[in-house]
């Protein structure tokens, strides 16, 4: 019905991604990951991942594995798409989509209007739904 959210490869100072972080262990970061590439496992060396920035695995949707850093001696690892975003036509999310990641942001302390500003500068999103239209739909969360 519509687009998902990915993060881009590489850092961009234009645009800014806010998340959740859960600190869970190597092996329940794999299994996440198999899910949501619709596998039964995974296979990745963490230290390649951290050493190289990340890692392309398999053929799923979320087959690019990026380290974002480290927090409290921990490192930060999420799955993304390995398609790069600049050259793909992206869609808006649907209702349902959008109102989820609406939660989180909720969850994590931005306001309304904030979430609303957030959505309508995100690729696929800009310049195809309007600020109030976001907002009607996501306001229930704030």
């Amino acid at each position: 019905e519509g687009g998902v959210a990915f993060i881009g490869h590489e850092k961009n100072e234009n645009y800014k991604t806010y998340g959740r972080k859960y600190l869970v262990t190597l092996e329940q970061f794999l299994d996440v990951t198999a899910q949501e590439n619709s596998c039964d496992e995974i296979e990745a060396d963490l230290e390649e991942v951290i050493q190289k920035g990340y890692i392309h695995f398999g053929a799923g949707w979320y087959s690019r594995m990026v380290y974002l850093g480290e927090e409290e001696g921990y490192p930060m690892v999420t799955f993304t798409c390995n398609l790069n975003m600049h050259e793909q036509d992206l869609n808006p999310p649907p209702a349902t989509y959008l109102i989820t990641i609406a939660k989180g942001l909720s969850q994590i302390g931005l306001t309304c209007g904030e979430a609303v500003k957030y959505f309508a500068q995100t690729p696929g999103i800009a310049g195809r739904m309007t600020e109030d239209k976001i907002e009607q739909m996501i306001s229930i969360f704030f």
